[in-house]
């Protein structure tokens, strides 16, 4: 159950972000609302990964927090590029 819903997870968010890029590019109408979905569906992905990995028996303490750290890092460089690219 918990893989059929990664995998939804991240179909959504590989045909979402894509299209939602290339309305932004030739300026169609639900650019943004395409972009909030993919942003939503990112966010989700995190989690459920973040889960994942907290819960996992096969990965070790020092490990895991690589992990966590690897995955968070991604998101502490986009944010500012994101709000830098509104204004």
């Amino acid at each position: 159950m918990t893989e059929k819903i990664n995998t939804s997870v991240l179909i959504l968010l590989f045909i979402t972000l894509p299209i939602a890029s290339l309305f932004k590019i030739l300026h169609w109408k639900f650019a943004e609302t395409l972009l909030l979905i993919g942003l939503i569906t990112s966010l989700t992905l995190l989690f459920i990964c973040i889960r994942e990995v907290m819960h996992s028996k096969k990965i070790k303490g020092i490990d895991k927090m690589m992990w966590l750290g690897s995955m968070f890092f991604a998101y502490i460089i986009a944010m500012p590029i994101y709000i830098l690219s509104v204004r």
